[in-house]
């Protein structure tokens, strides 16, 4: 459901930029709208369980650092699979055996996974970073690379 709002707002606000470029909008009221716009992406995804995406739109899960009792993870607002906007970070526990944690758990073909949220602001900055900078740096390169064909032919 929250996948369907995630597309109406960040329709509403390419429509929003456009009307902006066209003058129609003053810059202050696209940078207020723009960041309301943002910002309740931001906290409806903070409250939602789990990430969930349909093609490439939602939230998912990116990144793979170690930590002592596991791993960091980092959940992203995603267009079209593009990490976007980081919401919160998980720490991924393997559960024990007859241990009960009122956590959430995801489970794969063979092992269950607790996943702990980060305290605070829930952020691992270094992984956040890392992961932008990839994800937006491999983008950067594949336009670059189809700027430099089509201007060589």
């Amino acid at each position: 459901m929250l996948n369907l709002l995630y597309t109406v707002l960040l329709f509403g606000w390419i429509y929003l930029m456009a009307q902006a470029a066209g003058g129609a909008i003053s810059p202050v009221l696209t940078v207020l709208a723009t960041l309301g716009i943002f910002g309740l992406c931001w906290t409806l995804t903070r409250r939602e369980q789990g990430a969930e995406s349909s093609n490439g739109w939602g939230t998912k899960l990116y990144g793979h650092r170690r930590s002592a009792s596991g791993h960091i993870t980092t959940k992203w607002i995603t267009i079209l699979y593009l990490p976007l906007i980081p919401v919160r970070s998980y720490e991924v526990l393997r559960e024990e055996q007859g241990r009960s944690l009122n956590l959430l758990v995801y489970s794969s073909d063979s092992s269950r996974l607790v996943v702990v949220p980060l305290p605070g602001l829930g952020l691992c900055w270094p992984q956040v970073i890392l992961t932008a900078a990839l994800a937006w740096g491999g983008l950067a390169a594949v336009f670059f690379l189809i700027w430099y064909l089509v201007r060589v032919r």
